[in-house]
């Protein structure tokens, strides 16, 4: 109650008037530690010492306090007796509780005194907010504290008597040596969820560095304000010269325990391509350091983190084996069972065990809730998210926008923006989906952090079907340090297969086929080897197109029916609608030295020529470009060669000293009125202006062309053109829904119009 003296004599004002037969309405506005609650218990006592009937109402109960109850009096009716009091918490929690107070706050004449207490404002007349505490009232919380802790504790508590009372209960338990607030920076708890930043903890930190600490504890500041900022991608810089830091002060120390909380301090607030190969050694590491000191808990965290990098290694059965000595470990901690059942939950989904991965996530939401472990919603939701991405419909991506968009905008991140862009495209919005992916690439492609690489898929996934060049050259360039690695969110909390699967959708959407190709056989091998059948049918559905493009098309049709199995025994919808063969697919194939085509009601056998194989090969990448240079030489790159400019320098000096005759002269003709030289002298200097505009840039710089893409774009466009006018002398609809789906340059691709085919097959 320090502090609250005001608050105090508006509750006792309030029963006062209860006493003598007055309703009112009277709501505590409050965060979390706030003290609203205490106050609301208070006042609840107080009133019974005045004999007054005292009912305490759940918010999702609110309807039992309405008026109606066969008592309410009309206005101006005299009172004759005290009335009931209700006291009613965390009325923002409940709809039904928040319409029931602003109805009696309206009520002139109400015939019950709520007393209720609501996190937020509910933007009633009757609301008391309740203020920070001030320094000298946290001195006080504590009977008697130096100013300068008092000051530091306020920050820290954001002056909220609850979170103050905890930091100085958990610093009462340290050693007299040490300076109170490194003691509180030390041991002070965290509520917030994981990868979230606590900011009052951070400024904590931040106070007890500049205070006098021994290097051992220094070495732990610095180590925890390390961890502590994990979850700001912003902060990779910072984070690692705390740690380096700490590392040098921790084993200067010899302390064993500090050692091992300095290394895992690494291992959290690190993660960056650099760290992936050594995370295992860490492990190892830690488990030694923690085992000398005699920390169980920090073993057992030592076992959490041997499981994490199995399971980036893609030794999914190896990290599942580790996860049952960190159980049996750990069965008497709620929280770390939690998290347990939520990565057998996880291995469930990514083996296609849907069944028991459901009830294993229903297992985790019960458990999570009554220990109350903060991270179980947002567990639960992810994995229920993995399991609808793998068959759910578009209907379910559009449902889970909205939620997903909030938790965005609580806590921005590359996590939830990127993902925001997959579900926008698998609900079929594809311009917001390249908006969004436009709108988070540049902050992601110079991020790090957990869900750097979870996020980094994501935006790949998107950047795969509708992305541009440079995103796709980008986020391959990003994701290839991370060749032959699993794609972890966290700690292993979701996971999106092999990033050699990512890395492989994107070669092919850039029209490399071979890359494509070779990185889907990693991702292939990965799959099988630990039966991930749910990725390794995606992954065979992939590589069937990479190598249908390359032309392999009897490994093609085996990959995709291989895929298609596998959709329809897992129930995969979404990726068995995308490999259903409709009724209304055109072809284009070979038969001996002709190809046969067959479009709907037109069938058309054409003699060979270069064009149609260039059209094949489009036609097996629908919406992806394929280079020039590519289409002829079969998918053999073509070697950089220097280009050549369009214009040479001789050329350009002739083109700019005609020009200025041309000035000359029309000066002379506007001199002399003769308007017939004049214009025609205007057309002559307007034809030679686009003839070096043509060959020169910005600030008359010379362009310049490779000569064998030029010439490649000059073949395949001449190619294609006679192979479209073929095929208009016997299927003329077929040729018109090319002329007007065909893109023709460097770059060449087949983007259907609409009205055409639902698919080929060549």
């Amino acid at each position: 109650m320090v502090g609250r003296s005001a608050e105090r004599a508006a509750l006792l004002a309030a029963l006062e008037r209860a006493a003598g037969g007055g309703g009112g309405l009277l709501v505590l506005i409050g965060g979390q530690g706030s003290g609203r609650t205490a106050l609301l218990t208070w006042a609840a006592a107080q009133a019974r010492e005045r004999g007054l009937q005292v009912d305490v109402v759940a918010a999702h109960d609110a309807a039992a306090t309405t008026p109606g109850d066969g008592q309410q009096r009309r206005p101006g009716r005299a009172t004759t007796g005290p009335v009931r009091v209700v006291i009613l918490d965390d009325a923002d929690t409940s709809v039904r509780a928040a319409a029931l107070l602003r109805a009696i706050d309206a009520d002139p004449h109400p015939h019950q005194l709520v007393l209720a207490a609501s996190a937020t404002p509910l933007g009633l007349r009757a609301e008391v907010a309740l203020p920070p505490l001030t320094v000298d009232e946290v001195a006080r919380l504590a009977g008697g504290l130096a100013p300068d802790v008092a000051r530091v504790v306020r920050a820290a508590s954001r002056g909220l008597p609850g979170p103050a009372l905890g930091l100085l209960a958990a610093a009462g338990q340290a050693t007299g040596h040490q300076d109170p607030v490194v003691a509180l920076a030390l041991t002070a708890s965290s509520d917030v969820a994981f990868l979230e930043v606590d900011d009052a903890l951070v400024r904590l930190l931040e106070a007890a560095l500049l205070r006098d600490a021994s290097p051992a504890d220094r070495a732990l500041l610095l180590a925890r304000l390390a961890r502590e900022l994990m979850g700001d991608a912003t902060t990779w810089s910072r984070r690692a010269r705390l740690l380096r830091e700490a590392a040098a002060l921790a084993d200067r120390s010899e302390q064993p325990h500090v050692r091992a909380q300095v290394l895992e301090a690494r291992l959290h607030g690190l993660w960056g391509p650099d760290a992936v190969g050594e995370r295992a050694g860490l492990a190892a590491e830690l488990i030694r350091l923690a085992r000398a000191a005699g920390d169980l808990a920090l073993e057992r965290r030592g076992m959490f983190w041997q499981f994490v990098s199995l399971m980036e290694a893609g030794r999914v059965g190896d990290a599942q084996s580790r996860l049952r000595a960190y159980e049996r470990a750990a069965v008497a901690d709620a929280g770390d069972q939690v998290m347990v059942l939520g990565r057998h939950a996880l291995i469930d989904v990514l083996r296609g065990r849907y069944d028991e991965a459901e009830a294993l996530i229903l297992e985790v939401a019960e458990l999570g809730h009554r220990a109350g472990v903060p991270d179980t919603d947002r567990l639960t939701s992810t994995l229920f998210g993995q399991i609808a991405a793998d068959r759910g419909s578009p209907a379910d991506a559009e449902r889970n926008l909205a939620t997903l968009r909030a938790a965005a905008r609580r806590m921005p991140g590359h996590f939830f923006e990127t993902t925001v862009a997959l579900l926008l495209l698998e609900a079929g919005r594809r311009d917001e989906a390249v908006a969004e992916l436009h709108r988070v690439l540049p902050r992601l492609l110079a991020g790090s952090g957990p869900r750097w690489l979870g996020a980094a898929t994501h935006a790949a996934q998107v950047a795969a079907q509708v992305g541009d060049e440079t995103a796709r050259n980008d986020l391959y360039d990003s994701l290839l340090p991370y060749s032959g690695r699993m794609a972890l969110w966290g700690g292993a909390n979701s996971c999106a297969g092999p990033v050699d699967h990512q890395l492989g959708r994107l070669a092919l959407a850039s029209g490399r086929p071979d890359d494509a190709v070779r990185h889907l056989i990693a991702a292939e091998a990965a799959q099988r080897a630990e039966g991930l059948l749910p990725g390794l049918a995606r992954t065979l559905a992939a590589l069937g197109q990479a190598l249908h493009v390359r032309g392999d098309t009897g490994d093609a049709a085996r990959c995709l029916g291989q895929a298609r199995e596998l959709a329809d025994r897992l129930g995969l919808t979404r990726l068995s609608a995308q490999l259903e063969r409709p009724a209304d697919h055109w072809t284009l194939r070979r038969d001996g030295p002709d190809w046969l085509l067959d479009a709907g009601e037109e069938r058309a056998r054409l003699r060979d020529v270069r064009g149609l194989t260039y059209l094949a090969a489009l036609l097996r990448a629908p919406r992806l470009e394929v280079a020039a240079t590519v289409l002829v030489t079969g998918g053999t790159p073509v070697a950089p060669e220097a280009p050549d400019p369009l214009l040479d320098r001789q050329a350009v000096a002739a083109y700019r000293a005609r020009l200025a005759r041309l000035e000359a002269e029309a000066d002379t003709a506007d001199r002399l009125g003769d308007a017939a030289a004049a214009e025609r002298l205007a057309a002559e200097r307007d034809a030679v202006l686009a003839e070096l505009r043509g060959g020169t840039g910005p600030g008359g710089r010379r362009r310049s062309f490779s000569t064998a893409s030029e010439r490649a774009r000059v073949s395949v466009t001449k190619a294609l053109g006679t192979a479209v006018d073929r095929i208009d002398a016997q299927a003329p609809r077929c040729a018109a829904h090319l002329r007007a789906s065909l893109r023709t340059g460097h770059r060449c691709r087949y983007d259907p119009a609409p009205g055409g085919p639902a698919g080929w097959l060549t």
